[in-house]
């Protein structure tokens, strides 16, 4: 499974910029509070997926995918509760006049959808009208993805490490795929190891900042050697992140998807240079949020599944012998890079 570099440097910041409330039993944003001013996106019902064509804000970093079910396909369909969010984003790499499209392949035959389009800007968030009802062609092969569990995921969190990890095995995670005859269910690191398309597939965890409410996506590692997954957290989140309350919200799939400027190009380096990559779609399965934190030091469920992680580490017996020179304030004293951040923006939530 190709790892894509030009996709590592992209500030995601879902900055997402996800990050999300994005939890689908959490409508924080009204389906019905919509600007006017900005056009519902244009969809296309393909065998392949719903082509969503957003209309274009000129100022907008990137664009979240956000839809909802309704009860059926008429003038009066009722909303279905818990089933708004995010199912991706366009993250322009290259400004071009020409419109983004994002093919939302994850769908459920049988099902009314309606869509609308969140856009971030400078000033913050605008949105589009949401569109009319669609269902995907009855011919079709597509299925609804989410990550789902028989029971709460059991997560562990090591303080002294910032390392969260939990079992990938099978009575933990599974990715859950439902069609029109029902649902088939497969272990999630399955699912993963055996994708053969050229996009690449990751388990992403959605962390709350206790400060701000914003939801970001942050991607976690499997072991080679044994069924875990695990991320860092020191090592991933940005700073604003350190030394407030997070909270672990829910566990989802990212697909990301290169977009080309060309795509007759032969050489696959050539292919996904920075100059030939026109953007990324993230393609995001429905959440779950059914998990419990537990602490790795006493193995007692952490209260909320709220975690905090120290700016530093642990320097207990470690001391700094310097000249008297080193300790004068300079002018640049206290200045740092910030650290890069994954670019999914969920803040302004679910």
């Amino acid at each position: 499974m190709p790892k894509f570099t030009a996709m590592k440097k992209i500030n995601l910041l879902f900055a997402m910029p996800f990050v999300l409330s994005m939890l689908t039993g959490c409508d924080f944003l009204n389906f019905k509070s919509t600007d006017p001013g900005i056009s519902a996106p244009s969809v296309e019902s393909t065998k392949d997926g719903f082509v969503i064509s957003p209309t274009q804000v000129s100022n907008a970093s990137y664009m979240s995918i956000i839809r909802y079910r309704v009860s059926d396909g008429s003038s009066s369909a009722s909303k279905e509760d818990d089933t708004l969010y995010i199912v991706g984003q366009i993250t322009p790499k290259q400004k071009k006049q020409s419109a983004y499209q994002f093919t939302d392949k994850y769908v459920r035959p049988g099902a009314y959808y309606q869509y609308y389009v969140r856009y971030k800007v400078p000033s913050g968030y605008v949105f589009s009208a949401a569109t009319t009802t669609y269902s995907p062609q009855e011919s079709s092969s597509l299925k609804e993805v989410a990550v789902t569990s028989h029971s709460p995921v059991k997560v562990f969190y090591d303080s002294t490490s910032t390392r969260l990890y939990l079992s990938a095995d099978s009575e933990d995670l599974f990715i859950t795929y439902t069609d029109s005859s029902g649902a088939q269910e497969t272990p999630f690191s399955e699912s993963v190891s055996s994708e053969t398309s050229d996009n690449d597939f990751s388990l992403m965890v959605a962390l709350t900042s206790s400060a701000t409410k914003q939801t970001r996506l942050f991607p976690m590692q499997k072991s080679l050697v044994t069924d875990e997954f695990s991320i860092v957290l020191r090592d991933a989140i940005p700073e604003t992140f350190y030394d407030i309350d997070l909270v672990v919200e829910s566990f989802t799939r990212q697909e990301t998807e290169i977009t080309l400027i060309e795509s007759t190009l032969e050489d696959r380096k050539e292919l996904y240079a920075d100059e030939n990559v026109r953007g990324i779609n993230y393609h995001w399965a429905i959440p779950c949020d059914e998990c419990e934190v537990y602490s790795v030091s006493d193995e007692e469920m952490v209260n909320g599944n709220i975690i905090k992680v120290s700016s530093m580490g642990d320097e207990t017996g470690t001391y700094d012998f310097t000249t008297p020179a080193a300790n004068m304030r300079s002018a640049t004293h206290g200045i740092e890079a910030e650290k890069e951040t994954v670019s999914l923006d969920f803040s302004g939530g679910f």
